[in-house]
């Protein structure tokens, strides 16, 4: 008689599956590992850790979409279409404490609350719309002041956006933010999952004074996972009162920006091309703005758009603080420094000048210049200005005027007032 399996001619045949096995094919013989039959090798699937399931039952075998392994359906969990082992469900999927809903940790948005819960992002966005507003959200402006609050007061807001990590525990976060009554939290378009924090305004000086009570325990954060740098999708925004200048400093502030590009770039430690572009390189186009007749182009270094503030955008997000009062500290010294300073020398070294001979006001801007300026690195690039002229009795022509009175201006704008504060 012939063997069933390997046509072998034997006398000496076993029974095997309904078939008869020789020797060889009997003593290789596989036992199913879920309806224990036994089966010649070519009958069943090896499927790891010395199982083997028959044709009949390898249907009823799935595998992980996590690791691979092979187990039976009954042993397995169906998510989000498809099968995981018990250990790779678990390690990647929890219910919401709130509403049940499964959550993979993995790929959803999810939070955990201070007490430990897990909230899907549903219900997070419920448990937080109570202390983050909407992105257009804008109170009564409060004004923090050492003295008394005037016209031309300088007051400096700032908004700082913000990334939640993946391993931020958000509810215990928002919980430190949303104590403090000088800045209020508000969603931002811009942010991936995040908060953006927005000051109230304040002087100069009281920010300083002040800066452990209010911005320290918010830059402390970091350690809870909140992150503002390395995401690369944040900024720091200064507004600076717009009636603190007049139109001619408000020129010279702008021409500032638009003169030292590359240097502006090394003061805001990112391109700055997309949402805080440097614009054209125009005359016309800086004074027009300056004398209020063009407040196009939100997303520039300079946005005058926003109402009763001049917003600086350069920025990268950071929450280490000699980068944040650096930010700060540039602004406010940019501000005294071309108050001061003639259009005709706005430069880069010239600022460095001035801030190293206001070392103790901003000492973090001073530290962050003198580690990353270099003067031929940083070449100004400079625009034409023009000059009125009037006629010398000394030498009987016309000669250009050694102060600059006015600004020759072709867009509509025949002169502007030099002195008076900025119209709103």
């Amino acid at each position: 008689m012939n063997c069933d399996y390997c046509d072998k001619e034997t006398d000496d045949l076993q029974e095997l599956n309904d078939a008869m096995a020789c020797d060889d094919c009997y003593s290789n013989r596989k036992t199913c590992h879920h309806c224990d039959g036994e089966f010649h090798p070519d009958d069943v699937e090896y499927i790891g850790d010395g199982r083997y399931a028959c044709e009949e039952c390898r249907g009823q075998y799935e595998e992980c979409h996590g690791c691979s392994y092979i187990d039976h359906y009954d042993n397995m969990h169906a998510a989000r279409g498809h099968y995981f082992c018990s250990t790779c469900h678990e390690d990647r999927f929890i219910d919401c404490y709130e509403c049940g809903a499964q959550i993979d940790m993995e790929v959803d948005h999810y939070v955990e609350t201070g007490y430990g819960d897990i909230l899907c992002e549903e219900c997070r966005y419920s448990d937080e719309e109570d202390i983050i507003h909407e992105w257009d959200y804008k109170p009564r402006a409060e004004y923090y002041t050492f003295t008394k609050k005037t016209p031309d007061t300088l007051f400096m807001g700032i908004e700082l956006e913000t990334e939640f990590g993946p391993d931020c525990s958000v509810s215990s976060v928002l919980d430190k933010l949303s104590g403090s009554s000088y800045y209020y939290l508000k969603h931002d378009g811009s942010l991936e999952y995040g908060v953006e924090i927005v000051s109230h305004p304040a002087t100069f000086e009281w920010l300083v004074s002040e800066f452990d009570k209010n911005w320290k325990p918010v830059l402390n954060l970091r350690t809870k996972g909140l992150k503002s740098y390395t995401p690369g999708t944040c900024g720091i925004h200064i507004h600076m009162s717009k009636s603190a200048f007049s139109p001619y400093h408000l020129y010279k502030f702008q021409k500032f920006f638009f003169t030292n590009k590359k240097f502006i770039q090394m003061i805001a430690q990112r391109d700055v091309q997309r949402w805080a572009s440097l614009g054209e390189d125009a005359e016309k186009y800086l004074v027009a703005k300056a004398a209020g007749k063009t407040t196009s182009d939100k997303y520039t270094a300079v946005n005058i758009s926003g109402g009763p503030t001049v917003e600086i955008r350069i920025f990268r997000g950071s929450l280490k603080e000699r980068s944040f009062k650096k930010n700060y500290e540039f602004c406010h010294a940019l501000y005294k420094y071309t108050k001061q300073e003639s259009a005709m020398m706005l430069t880069g070294e010239r600022f460095l000048a001035f801030v190293r001979e206001n070392k103790k006001t901003y000492p973090n801007l001073l530290e962050f210049m003198e580690d990353k300026y270099s003067e031929e690195k940083y070449v100004t690039n400079t625009i034409t200005e023009k000059k009125w002229t009037h006629y010398s009795p000394f030498s009987g022509y016309m000669e250009p005027v050694a102060y600059i009175p006015r600004w020759d201006i072709s867009l509509g704008v025949t002169e502007i007032d030099l002195t008076s504060p900025v119209s709103v």
